[in-house]
């Protein structure tokens, strides 16, 4: 599936996301079935609730607005009392498999998974949001269809069945509070060969590796952030697969151009996409038009012309209103211009808001936005759905009311949580509160954001006791320091480290490809089980616009959504025969202790047997023999 390519396709993007286009199979999809009325209501389910419900033969009447299902409930699954399955035949299995919409009328702010088993095997787990909770709490305002990948080795010939039921969260919730429902489901066969294998949608996970957020290498870019790349995003599960990691070059600090280039050089043999910062928007005014002055035109052109050809996205505000304060005048002259100024392969991202002063009054930050493709946000802890302030909820007071997603893509530049922060919203019966925190923070934006960027990889301010983002400990002499010996930032009292959520999530959700043929060889151990398998071949990949950077590599993830341990044996089709190189990287303290080198050899296919303790993630990084091997 071509990723963004650049503000000009914009258009077209923001069209794919609308309910006229995504939530109605394209033409080259034919519908299998659909229960329900695509109409934003489930007034039309008035059945009994069931446990088996086979799909009736006279589904396509049922599916014209004003008809009604009295043998359907769409609240099986809402609070947990039961699964639902939806039984249908086959003739002949799809060759190129089957797409499942979900269109989510309500859910709960606490983040509900939406389980996805075929045929009792693991097909997927949905991340989904709501306002039920929230300080809005109306459900007529938020509505989304999710899309899910149904590879043709999950399906048989004859008797089908399609099981949901919603898996419990990692840390513990009340079962009262899980709740979803949905407008209507929907089950398509591409005509085509799937070129994306999609898991609710294309979600991009990143962070920001400068070395740290105080002392001399505060906000540094240098040749130590150079050489952690590559180890770290691949002990992060990112790399290979344009995924963004945020450039924070700023212009107040001069130290980070020093070692630019490269950085960015580096970033584009990992296939990385790069969102920059540039100006810091304090000291100047606008002109008498309220234009952007010659001055900062010409350090902003002096940025394009040192890295645009590196860079995919220009983000252009960090948190104004809030830090220096920066002033709307220059906001908003400084967003037209980059919108102007820009490359043709470059996306604008608007400002990563903290929403107060006068950031808080949607219609200044609409006024911004209307120059920019991408909506930005900054949110921590559970802050994203709080009112005021809350990074989504503010978003939908700009937007809304949606009928399928936010009209603009929105990539959050900033996310995350702090050792005080906790999952209080859960109450007495989550367990790990702070972790549980970190996970429903990024699950949350798996649910309704573009992209999320950590904040940040190394941030232990050690002036502001409060400020420890980081996922990885700061050394204390980066210049000495063995990169094989970085650390997790440790749990607050033996919790998951961020790290070990961080993987799971971004294994599960995040890595870009072109879907790899695969099954299951030890399908009775797996049956209704939450572990997630994504298996894709990331040099199907387009190149990234303007570096045109691109991966070889095939990327074999798999994510344990339990408390249990699982073991997860699979059959493998990789695209080239002979010897694989490449990394397995697993759990682990330490990069020592999660990466191993390892070599494998295919025929063309490949098994894997993966222990995956609870929890935790695995991932095969492989690169392909050399051509003519």
């Amino acid at each position: 599936m071509p990723l963004l390519n650049h503000r000009h396709a914009i258009a077209a993007l923001v069209a794919a996301l609308l309910p006229a286009t995504l939530a109605t199979p394209a033409a080259a999809e034919r519908t299998v079935w659909q229960i329900g009325v695509e109409d934003r209501s489930c007034a039309e389910f008035t059945g009994p609730q069931t446990q088996v419900y086979r799909v009736p033969k006279d589904w396509s009447n049922r599916a014209e607005p004003g008809a009604e299902w009295p043998d359907f409930n769409a609240k099986a699954v809402a609070n947990r009392p039961r699964p639902i399955r939806l039984a249908f035949g086959f003739g002949s299995v799809p060759e190129h498999g089957l797409h499942l919409h979900l269109g989510v009328m309500d859910a709960t702010k606490l983040t509900p998974q939406m389980g996805v088993w075929v045929n009792d095997l693991p097909a997927g787990i949905i991340q989904t949001w709501g306002l039920k909770g929230t300080a809005l709490g109306k459900n007529d305002t938020y509505h989304r269809v999710y899309r899910l990948y149904i590879p043709p080795e999950f399906l048989q010939r004859g008797d089908n069945e399609i099981t949901l039921d919603l898996v419990p969260q990692l840390y513990g919730t009340d079962p009262g509070m899980d709740y979803l429902s949905w407008d209507f489901l929907r089950l398509t066969a591409p005509e085509e060969p799937v070129d994306y294998p999609i898991h609710g949608a294309e979600v991009w996970a990143g962070t920001n590796l400068t070395l740290g957020a105080d002392g001399p290498k505060a906000f540094t870019i240098d040749e130590n952030s150079i050489r952690i790349a590559q180890p770290l995003l691949e002990w992060l599960g990112i790399a290979y697969c344009g995924n963004p990691l945020r450039a924070a070059f700023w212009s107040d600090v001069s130290r980070v151009r020093t070692h630019g280039r490269e950085t960015l050089e580096e970033y584009a043999r990992l296939n990385m996409r790069v969102v920059l910062n540039t100006l810091h928007l304090r000291g100047f005014t606008p002109d008498e038009n309220g234009e952007l002055r010659q001055p900062q035109r010409d350090l902003f052109d002096s940025y394009m012309a040192e890295f645009g050809d590196l860079v995919q996205i220009v983000q252009t505000a960090n948190e104004p209103g809030h830090i220096g304060p920066i002033p709307y005048e220059n906001t908003l002259a400084f967003t037209k211009y980059v919108a102007e100024a820009v490359p043709d392969h470059v996306t604008v991202l608007g400002p990563g808001w903290a929403f107060n002063t006068w950031a808080a009054d949607p219609a200044n930050r609409k006024a911004i936005e209307e120059h920019v493709d991408m909506i930005g946000g900054h949110a921590y802890g559970l802050s994203f759905n709080n009112i005021p302030g809350g990074s989504f909820i503010e978003q939908l007071a700009s937007y809304g009311p949606v009928t399928d997603g936010l009209p603009k893509p929105m990539i959050a530049s900033e996310y995350g949580s702090n050792e005080w922060h906790l999952d209080s919203d859960s109450g007495e019966f989550t367990h790990q509160p702070n972790a549980a925190a970190f996970d429903r923070n990024m699950r949350a934006h798996i649910a309704f954001a573009r992209g999320h960027m950590q904040h940040a990889a190394f941030f232990n301010h050690q002036k502001r006791k409060f400020e420890k983002f980081s996922l990885f400990v700061e050394p204390d002499d980066w210049d000495a320091h063995d990169v094989a010996d970085t650390q997790a930032f440790p749990g607050v009292d033996g919790q998951d480290s961020r790290v070990q959520t961080y993987r799971r999530l971004a294994l599960a959700y995040s890595t870009h490809g072109a879907p790899l043929t695969w099954r299951f060889l030890n399908p009775d151990d797996l049956k209704m089980q939450p572990v997630i398998v994504r298996c894709v071949d990331a040099a199907k990949l387009d190149p990234l616009p303007g570096s045109n950077a691109t991966s070889d590599k095939s990327l074999i993830s798999a994510a344990n959504f339990s408390n249990y341990a699982q073991t997860v044996e699979i059959e493998v089709e990789l695209p080239h025969r002979g010897e694989w190189t490449g990394k397995l990287v697993g759990p682990g303290a330490t990069l020592a202790e999660a990466v191993q080198d390892i070599a494998v050899t295919t025929r063309p296919t490949v098994q894997l047997k993966i222990e995956l303790p609870p929890r935790e993630s695995v991932q095969y990084i492989l690169t392909p023999p050399a051509q003519g091997d």
